[in-house]
């Protein structure tokens, strides 16, 4: 990789898809020593996803120095790498910069490629992940349920992380005991208690380029897009010499490829409570019992939740009733002295019926990568509909109104290799730009 190196290391974006790769070593703690191995990488994969904690990825190294042997390779070494799209870095701090130090775990699939040379495949995570391993809390914890997360990622006895945290304040607050559970499993279980001033119970844990996250899909759906993508945008564009140039901010919003996995499943949502379901609770000090139906469009049209789009995704004659799903709890007051019920009643329905909405709308991309691109944004995708157009039409006409709209980027992949860097992204949304009754926007 050393001559693509080289080539690749210069502070102007001549394609879109350039990337810098600036530091990629392999230290080993327990002999104090690092190694660049920066020319020995033949790709790059780096993974966030919205509903996992930690950031993940994986290197293919070639190797004709025995590394493995040198170093030597046991278990216990960490990744530092540093990555950038070219003028990313400039005047944005690290914004746009993906970068850390991650534990490696598992070597895989080392195959002889010569007489002298080898090739195989390190795994690895964020370093936090190790502490995660190796914690267990046998204990209680008591308050604000934001303030109780901020505990568990922060304290050093803990996960014990230096990296930023967003944290969304919690108008819940609990009490609970950690039953030998490992600090994810404890957050794990807050985000399915959490809810914040506006009631909304959307709460998750992730990791992306900037940091930790505690936050709800409400605090997410506010954000304005930070890229559009469109399918068919043209690749170059004549210049007044006659010549032909590529733009590179048009190449960027070019969608390289574009897939729905799965385009709904009415079953599934109407199993689950995605559109109405009905709980009914015991508790078991007072010997009583009660019943709350919910029902998702009463829900949003009260228009205390934000959304991504303007629309719900169903209409008032969706065959779906209370009934479909039903939720029965036991629950306890004052299991803890000067707290009342303590369990996720009053969240349930609508965290359960919030987070399938917020997956309506599933669909696959590829774009161009950059390293500013991460899980948590919002972006807005501009379809053109497969159906027969004429010369005349115009892009409202042509447009695909049930994928078009905005999503939330739930996964992505960056890949990376000698020749390009692409990210492939999960996008999700909860809503439409229009409306089914009316067909109108």
């Amino acid at each position: 990789m050393a001559e693509e190196q080289r080539e690749i290391s210069s502070d102007q974006l001549r394609v879109a898809g350039d990337i810098n790769v600036d530091k990629i070593e392999v230290v080993s703690l327990y002999k104090n020593t690092s190694f660049s191995i920066t020319n020995q990488v033949k790709a790059i994969e780096i993974y966030e996803d919205m509903f996992s904690p930690f950031t993940t990825g994986s290197i293919v190294v070639q190797d004709s120095l025995d590394l493995i042997n040198m170093l030597p390779f046991v278990g216990e070494e960490y990744l530092d790498i540093k990555l950038f799209s070219p003028t990313l870095d400039k005047g944005m701090g690290d914004d746009g910069i993906i970068q850390g130090r991650y534990f490696i775990y598992k070597m895989s699939e080392r195959e002889n490629v010569g007489e002298k040379s080898v090739i195989y495949q390190l795994h690895f995570i964020s370093a936090e992940a190790v502490n995660d391993l190796n914690v267990k809390l046998s204990r209680s914890f008591e308050g604000k349920i934001s303030d109780i997360v901020g505990t568990l990622v922060k304290d050093t006895k803990m996960l014990g992380t230096d990296k930023p945290l967003l944290l969304e304040d919690t108008k819940s607050a609990t009490k609970y005991v950690s039953n030998y559970w490992s600090v994810i499993q404890n957050i794990n279980y807050l985000t399915k208690q959490a809810s914040n001033g506006n009631g909304s119970s959307t709460y998750c844990f992730f990791e992306n380029r900037q940091g930790f996250n505690f936050v709800s899909l409400d605090y997410l759906n506010e954000q304005k897009p930070s890229q559009t993508f469109n399918n068919g945008t043209a690749n170059g564009e004549i210049s007044s010499a006659g010549g032909s140039s590529r733009n590179i901010d048009e190449d960027f919003s070019k969608l390289l490829e574009f897939g729905v996995p799965h385009g709904f499943d009415i079953i599934d949502r109407v199993n689950s409570g995605t559109y109405a379901s009905k709980l009914i609770s015991h508790d078991m000090t007072t010997k009583r019992y009660k019943t709350v139906n919910y029902d998702y469009l009463s829900k949003f049209n009260e228009g205390t939740e934000t959304r991504l789009n303007k629309f719900p995704i169903t209409t008032p004659d969706v065959a779906a009733r209370v009934n479909s799903a039903i939720f029965n709890i036991e629950t306890a007051n004052q299991v803890f002295s000067g707290f009342g019920d303590v369990s996720n009643i009053r969240v349930l329905q609508d965290r359960t019926s919030r987070m399938k909405q917020a997956e309506a709308f599933k669909v696959h991309v590829k774009v161009n990568g950059r390293t500013d691109y991460t899980v948590g944004q919002v972006v807005k995708l501009n379809i053109t509909s497969p159906s027969p157009t004429a010369s005349s039409d115009t892009p409202e006409q042509t447009e695909d109104k049930m994928y078009s709209g905005n999503y939330l980027i739930s996964a992505i992949n960056h890949s990376i290799n000698k020749e390009k860097h692409e990210c492939h992204m999960e996008l999700i949304k909860d809503s439409l730009i229009f409306d089914l009754q009316t067909g109108k926007a």
